[in-house]
């Protein structure tokens, strides 16, 4: 019982240490969102949010509500 506590904690943690670095990543490009706000999509603000991350294509797809919300917002 005590490992799946652990591994349940290890989760969130590292879930929430992505949501930082999307959170840090989308702050940085407020401007250019609200510049490009006519074009620009969920899906092609996760492909620059992954390129500005330096992560593969399509990693950020699991987490895209969480964009979406945050975009919303």
């Amino acid at each position: 019982m005590a490992e799946q506590t652990t591994t349940t904690a290890v989760v969130d943690s590292a879930a929430g240490d992505m949501e930082s670095k999307i959170k840090a990543a989308l702050l940085s490009r407020v401007s250019y969102f609200r510049e490009q706000a006519d074009s620009l999509t969920f899906v092609g603000v996760r492909r620059l949010l992954e390129e500005d991350l330096g992560f593969d294509m399509y990693a950020l797809d699991p987490h895209k509500k969480f964009v979406k919300t945050y975009l919303e917002q």
